[in-house]
């Protein structure tokens, strides 16, 4: 990857599909699979393909850019410009490390913002009812309650899966009670298991 980024190598020598097939052989044959080798290869073969993509483009565009060269420069030779006064750059306000709790929040909203618009139709149909979220107002209470189901579920199996505690299949729903399993997790009051990447997620009340 060096050799192509100081251009010793023409990335269109080198076959990605083919460079990709050869390095799913060697994991194949390997016992203990290496997750930093198989990222680099993957992010290797990415950088490859879009350096090819890239090119390919500049030359699509290469005939349009002459064309319009001419007509550009005219257009710049007849036009009159106003310049404005030069304003400072943007700075981002630091905020600091965000606690648990403030993550809960943010990721709170950022889905209740992707339900905004399916709010609005239904405002639209009948009277707008304004309710009080209180999941949101006491996140503690909440995280206690779901802990209290767990005793329950512990009696049944030691191992409660994960999606036995949903209530609801959809992805504000997975995000919270996710977040709960947090929060004890973090209080010490579980323990959180996944035995393959993906794969269900157990938890065990200790």
């Amino acid at each position: 990857m060096d050799l192509v980024l100081s251009r010793e190598i023409d990335p269109w020598d080198i076959d990605i599909i083919d460079l990709t097939n050869k390095f799913l052989d060697r994991i194949r044959k390997l016992k203990n699979l290496d997750l930093r080798i198989s990222g680099k290869t993957i992010l290797t073969a990415s950088i490859l393909l879009r350096m090819k993509s890239e090119q390919l483009m500049r030359e699509d565009e290469k005939e349009e850019e002459d064309e319009e060269f001419f007509d550009f420069w005219e257009d710049i030779e007849n036009a009159e410009f106003e310049i404005d006064d030069i304003k400072p750059p943007l700075r981002r306000r630091n905020v600091g490390k965000m606690t648990l709790p403030e993550l809960f929040e943010a990721l709170i909203d950022a889905l209740e913002e992707g339900e905004k618009p399916k709010k609005k139709i239904i405002a639209k149909l009948g009277p707008q009812i304004y309710q009080i979220d209180e999941i949101k107002a006491d996140i503690r209470k909440q995280v206690e309650k779901l802990y209290a189901h767990l005793l329950e579920l512990k009696d049944i199996n030691d191992l409660i899966p994960f999606r036995d505690l949903l209530e609801e299949r959809t992805s504000r729903e997975v995000a919270r009670i996710f977040l709960y399993i947090l929060f004890l997790y973090s209080d010490k009051k579980i323990e959180v298991t996944q035995e393959i990447m993906f794969g269900e997620i157990l938890i065990k009340v200790l």
